[in-house]
C-alpha cells in the first residue's frame, strides 16, 4: 500500500470514529460533517490539506449542560508527512473557531474563541515547538460550501477589542488529530459519566488514533526532544520547547 494511500485510509478511519463515539454518547443532536484531504507530492514528503473545515455541529457547550446554546465547531489544517513507512510528521498547522447559537436552524452564530496550533521544527526565535495562538478566527463564507451550511453568518460585534496575535502558548503536539482528541474530551467526558468514558477510551485506543501516522521526531530540535522524553532526561517545563537548547544548561550556556 503506498503512502498515499494509508493516508486517505487513516483520514477516513479517523472520521468513521468520531462518529462512532458520537452515536454512543449522545441522542443524534451531536454531528459531524468530514471532508476529503487533498495530497500534494513535494519531493519525498507529502502536504495534506482539507476540501473544506471540518464541521462539528449540535454539540453541547460542555457535557450534560443545557441544551440551550448549541455549538458549532469548525477546525481547518493542513500538515505535511514524510513519505517513508512509518511517516514523520514535519509540520502542522490547526485552526479551530467556535460558535453558539440558541437557534441552529436560522443559522445565525455568535462567535466565540479561535485558535490557531503551530508546529515549528525549525527553530525560529521566540516559537515553541509545539504552540498554540489566539486569531481571528475561520471566516463563515469558509463553511459556505459545506452541506447544512451554504447560509452559514456570523453576528461579529460592533467593536472590536484589539487582540494580541503574537501570544504563543507552548502545547501539546496538536495536530488535527490531537485537536479531535482534544474536542471530544471537552465537550462530552464528566466525571461520572461512565459511558462516555469507555466510548472516549476505545476512540483513543482506535487504531486509527493509536497507529497514527503523525508522529513528529524529524528535524534536530524533534529528535533531541523525542529522545530526552523517551530516556528521562528531561521534565516537560515549558521553558524546554523553545529553540534555546532543550536544557536549562544548554539555555544557560549561551
Amino acid at each position: 500500500m503506498t503512502a498515499e494511500r494509508r493516508l486517505r485510509n487513516a483520514w477516513r478511519k479517523l472520521g468513521q470514529s468520531i462518529d462512532a463515539f458520537l452515536q454512543s454518547v449522545d441522542s443524534g443532536t451531536a454531528q459531524s460533517i468530514w471532508p476529503e484531504i487533498e495530497i500534494t507530492a513535494d519531493g519525498d514528503s507529502f502536504n495534506v490539506s482539507l476540501t473544506h473545515p471540518i464541521v462539528l455541529h449540535g454539540w453541547p457547550i460542555r457535557a450534560k449542560t443545557r441544551r440551550s446554546w448549541r455549538l458549532v465547531v469548525a477546525v481547518d489544517a493542513h500538515f505535511s508527512v514524510s513519505e517513508a513507512d512509518p511517516a514523520e510528521l514535519l509540520g502542522y498547522g490547526t485552526r479551530v473557531s467556535y460558535f453558539a447559537t440558541k437557534k441552529p436552524r436560522e443559522q445565525m452564530f455568535r462567535r466565540l474563541n479561535s485558535f490557531h496550533y503551530d508546529m515549528d521544527i525549525n527553530g525560529l526565535c521566540g516559537h515553541p515547538v509545539f504552540h498554540a495562538q489566539p486569531y481571528k478566527g475561520i471566516a463563515p463564507e469558509e463553511l459556505h460550501n459545506v452541506r447544512l451550511f451554504e447560509d452559514f453568518a456570523v453576528a461579529e460585534p460592533e467593536t472590536s477589542i484589539p487582540s494580541i496575535q503574537n501570544i504563543r502558548i507552548p502545547t501539546a503536539q496538536l495536530d488535527v488529530l490531537s485537536v479531535c482528541v482534544m474536542l471530544l474530551a471537552d465537550h462530552f467526558l464528566q466525571e461520572d459519566d461512565e459511558s462516555a468514558d469507555r466510548a472516549f477510551r476505545a476512540f483513543v485506543l482506535d487504531s486509527a488514533v493509536s497507529q497514527s501516522p503523525l508522529m513528529a521526531r524529524q528535524g534536530p530540535r524533534m529528535m533531541d526532544l523525542y529522545q530526552k522524553v523517551q530516556h528521562g532526561g528531561m521534565d516537560f517545563r515549558g521553558c524546554h520547547w523553545y529553540p534555546y537548547g532543550t536544557t536549562i544548561e544548554g539555555a544557560k550556556a549561551r
